[in-house]
């Protein structure tokens, strides 16, 4: 049997966005064949199932089962941590995993690197082709290449 995957989905809000009055956390099990049983939340001070489907059974014989709990947005902001823990029945063995608002922050904070490092390099990109296109237009002096003897132009009157 394979070791079974743990993970906590939480939504997304943009910082100056108002978050709803309860936050929803999902705990998904994957990967895993029986016997782990039935996933608890923990909060720090209390442990409960929270709302939990009854799974899904890949064409491998693969389950996978989530389970839903709500956190209140005024303990959410208190930077509080929730903990899910998945048990196996027969060991007692168990694994967890654990979120909070500061590690959702913490995740959304990576894009300032990229725009801060991307943005110098594409202007110099583009000011390194600027300077090949004005030096290909306007060659340095002595290096022009000399016209044979040129015919003037004139009009002709009709």
């Amino acid at each position: 049997a394979s070791e079974p995957s743990l993970s906590i989905l939480v939504p997304s809000t943009p910082e100056d966005a108002e978050l709803p009055r309860v936050i929803p956390l999902l705990c998904l099990l994957s990967d895993f064949t029986p016997p782990w049983s039935a996933v608890l939340w923990g909060t720090g001070e209390e442990a409960s199932e929270g709302l939990m489907d009854a799974g899904a059974i890949d064409r491998n014989g693969v389950f996978s089962v989530w389970s839903l709990t709500t956190i209140p947005s005024q303990m959410w902001n208190q930077k509080m941590i929730c903990t899910c823990t998945a048990k196996e029945n027969s060991t007692g063995r168990s694994i967890n995993v654990t979120v909070s608002k500061e590690t959702e922050r913490r995740d959304a904070g990576d894009c300032g690197i990229v725009f801060y490092a991307g943005l110098p390099c594409i202007f110099s990109l583009l000011l390194i082709q600027l300077l090949i296109l004005l030096w290909r237009k306007c060659p340095g002096r002595g290096r022009a290449v000399q016209r044979q003897k040129e015919i003037p132009m004139r009009q002709i009157p009709q």
